[in-house]
């Protein structure tokens, strides 16, 4: 009986894990600072304000195609930074829908069966996801080159192999 309860419980567990993992790999690998960051005097972000952010790109580009002596390049790598925020806004929403209902549906299970680790890893990715996507002060890439999201995601991965029992060599 306890052992049927024990593999019940890992069900409803790896089927949390999976919905968790799938929604880490629908996050953006870059956060919006991360993209603000390749340009020049870039407006600031903050509060999933991805609108205001374009907007005011599109204004320094209409002001710099005035002005004559705005360098080309400049305009360009404005134009492709739109681009990006667009494309990781879309994402950003989408894994932000999923990661909504996840939590209204599944954090429960997590709270009541998981590991410390997967909880505590959990925490991390919720304050990761809020800094980078709702404050605008956190970056993905790292000073050494690497991606904490995958990094976390790494981690907790790892956590829930655990969790769970999976022993792989």
């Amino acid at each position: 009986m306890k052992e049927f309860k024990k593999e019940a419980k890992n069900e409803r567990l790896e089927d949390a894990y999976v919905k968790l993992i799938n929604i880490i790999n629908i996050l953006p690998d870059e956060a919006p600072v991360d993209i603000l960051n390749t340009i020049d005097f870039p407006p600031n972000y903050s509060h999933e304000n991805y609108t205001a952010v374009i907007n005011t790109l599109q204004y320094q580009i209409e002001d710099d195609l005035k002005d004559e002596s705005k360098n080309q390049i400049e305009i360009a790598s404005k134009r492709a930074c739109i681009e990006e925020l667009e494309k990781n806004e879309k994402r950003y929403l989408d894994a932000k829908d999923m990661y909504e209902s996840f939590k209204k549906n599944e954090k429960a299970i997590i709270d009541l069966c998981a590991s410390v680790g997967v909880k505590n890893a959990f925490v991390e990715l919720d304050v990761l996801i809020n800094n980078a996507f709702v404050a605008g002060n956190k970056q993905f890439k790292a000073e050494n080159g690497s991606n904490i999201k995958d990094e976390l995601k790494m981690r907790l991965v790892e956590e829930m192999r655990n969790d769970l029992g999976y022993d792989f060599i």
